[in-house]
Parts: structure tokens; C-alpha cells; sequence
């Protein structure tokens, strides 16, 4: 369908392709910034939150 007109291309792309989107970094980023705040800092603070 899509060669039957000439103005027209397709292209096929993986299924999971995180380096063609951009924003995938910033979110890969974004997760492992909050990862890292939701630990503790001490044993103290481990304690605490047993």
C-alpha cells in the first residue's frame, strides 16, 4: 500500500530501539536519581525505618 505511492517511505525500526528516543536517557537518569535518595544514609536510618 504504502509503495504504491512515490511520496510515500517507510522505514522499520527494533521493536526497542532506546537510542533513537532521546527522552529514554532522561528518564533512565531520573530513575536512578530517585533510587539513590530513597536509601538510607546510616545504620542509624536503617534502624529507624525497620
Amino acid at each position: 500500500m504504502l509503495t504504491a505511492r512515490s511520496r510515500l517511505s517507510h522505514f522499520r525500526f527494533p521493536s526497542y530501539s532506546p537510542y533513537l528516543n532521546p527522552v529514554e536517557d532522561v528518564w533512565a537518569h531520573l530513575k536512578n536519581g530517585l533510587a539513590s535518595l530513597a536509601l538510607p544514609f546510616s545504620i542509624d536510618e536503617l534502624a529507624v525505618l525497620s
